[in-house]
């Protein structure tokens, strides 16, 4: 059940104005909140859903929306920038260890945010991928990273729910740090709340208004709130809200159902003005099975590459399921019909727990770029972004949260993250 104390301290009237602005409270976005709140900044994190509070293990938060086993293997590993984006989510997810580890003497909130090293099992259905993974575990090799092929015999010694019979090979891929991502981002927001961010959850931002072309205000479901900044990692919505203009002044042109302004369209801005985030949402089905008798033992976070079927281990007795791209476009939130769904994806995989009992699924998304690498930058107009992270959200949050805090500030920011920029797409 929710904590009432922290339910209430989520909900309730918005500050008039704020020094920035923060749209999405996944891990990201509370890391955000945290480091910039650290610095002294006033900081209003507000979410469209439900902020995770720690109480429920099993909880839909739009960060467990989007949890995914690791997937180190890119895909472009060609020459490209694949491999200079990998340098720098690398170094963020080293210095979020570190700053994880100084979390709770440094905010008081403490932090169960379920790290664990654990390697990942990729099932390879045909002849064809086994090739192509083992090209790139060969690369992955010589950058010194301990991933190697198997025989689909041996991914069932490792994972006693995997059907061998349906695979023509497997990878073990390097083991990394794996967070529970709800965890993450719920301690994290503890932490950014402890250093005074206010946070505010089914409150979506809407959109941007800006004057003389930068960032003077964010329109929100429960008002407007002035700021200079605003930080997008709000997923695919992101996109949406970086090519909002809405009119200044206080009579705004246009309104929505809600009374908020409406977002003018991209091409009304100027070229300066204009931040485009090329940003798609992937459908995602996830479920949990129910308490299992006897425990599930640990097993490697699972993902049968040829379905998108993926599953893990959820302390301390279930197993979380997803797959991608869903075949019904439903509506996100609880929905009973996908328990079916997960089922057919599991009874090839792993047919038991194709069999086991299944609370009811959670349909949310995953956000895609189009190398599959994701977005960290800022603008000059006073809109930064930290989006697209995906399954690494919750390892390299922390990270993340200094780097925007460090734009912010006009500092460099220690670890190089220009090949994360938007700018990759439009040069």
């Amino acid at each position: 059940m929710p904590i009432p104390s922290v339910r209430r301290s989520r909900q309730g009237a918005l500050p008039r104005t704020a020094d920035v602005v923060v749209a999405g409270g996944g891990a990201v976005g509370a890391a955000v909140a945290y480091q910039l709140a650290d610095a002294g900044a006033s900081v209003l994190l507000a979410e469209a859903f439900t902020l995770p509070d720690g109480a429920d293990p099993v909880h839909f938060s739009a960060a467990a929306q989007r949890a995914a086993p690791p997937a180190p293997i890119t895909r472009r590993d060609d020459g490209g920038h694949a491999p200079a984006a990998g340098r720098s989510i690398e170094a963020l997810d080293l210095r979020s260890a570190e700053l994880y580890a100084s979390l709770p003497a440094r905010s008081g909130a403490g932090v169960g945010y379920g790290a664990s090293t654990r390697a990942s099992l990729h099932l390879l259905p045909d002849d064809d991928t086994v090739a192509a993974y083992t090209n790139a575990v060969a690369r992955q090799a010589r950058r010194g990273l301990d991933s190697m092929m198997i025989r689909a015999q041996d991914a069932a010694t490792l994972n006693p729910y995997v059907a061998a019979w349906q695979y023509a090979g497997a990878a073990l891929i390097a083991p990394e740090r794996w967070h529970a991502p709800g965890a993450a981002a719920a301690d994290l927001l503890a932490a950014a709340s402890d250093r005074g961010a206010v946070l505010r959850e089914h409150c979506m931002v809407q959109g941007i208004e800006r004057s003389g072309g930068t960032v003077s205000a964010a329109w929100t479901e429960h008002g407007k709130v002035r700021t200079g900044a605003v930080v997008l990692c709000a997923g695919s919505h992101s996109a949406r809200l970086a090519a909002s203009d809405l009119s200044s002044g206080p009579a705004p042109v246009d309104t929505g159902p809600a009374g908020t302004p409406t977002p003018a369209p991209a091409d009304d801005l100027g070229d300066r003005e204009r931040l485009r985030l090329p940003l798609v949402a992937r459908r995602r089905a996830l479920g949990f099975t129910l308490p299992l008798v006897p425990r599930p033992g640990q097993v490697p976070a699972t993902l049968d590459v040829g379905s998108t079927f993926w599953f893990a281990n959820a302390e301390p007795d279930r197993v979380m399921l997803g797959v991608e791209r869903p075949d019904r476009p439903l509506e996100a939130g609880h929905e009973p019909r996908l328990v079916p769904l997960l089922r057919r994806a599991a009874a090839h995989c792993a047919p038991a727990l194709g069999e086991a009992p299944l609370a009811p699924g959670w349909l949310g998304t995953r956000t895609e770029t189009p190398d599959g690498l994701p977005l960290l930058g800022a603008h000059g107009s006073g809109l930064l972004y930290a989006t697209g992270f995906d399954g690494a959200a919750a390892r390299v949050a922390p990270a993340v949260g200094e780097v925007v805090r460090d734009f912010l500030e006009q500092h460099e920011p220690d670890i190089d993250v220009s090949p994360l920029g938007v700018e990759r797409f439009w040069r």
